[in-house]
């Protein structure tokens, strides 16, 4: 949490780039109480968190490295490039 402060001090507003992963992430997030009628828990769960973990970290690396991602934009493109 002090990091998130320390961020958005640093940045002068909230900060939440919206990545590719993180739109994974939040699918799994969505699909996971499905999957839970055919896949057992502790698999299900270790993939979604998984996934969530490298999401979390991939965010905290673009916003320390102050690099603005569109997750629109193709592969290696920040945003603004052509």
């Amino acid at each position: 949490m002090e990091k998130r402060i320390k961020i958005q001090k640093m940045e002068k507003h909230f900060v939440a780039e919206h990545t590719i992963m993180n739109k994974i992430t939040g699918f799994l997030l969505f699909v996971f109480p499905i999957t839970l009628l055919f896949i057992d828990f502790k698999y299900s769960a270790v993939v979604a968190c998984a996934v969530a973990t490298f999401a979390a970290i991939q965010e905290g690396y673009v916003i320390k490295s102050k690099r603005k991602i569109d997750a629109g934009c193709p592969k290696g493109k920040e945003m603004g490039e052509r």
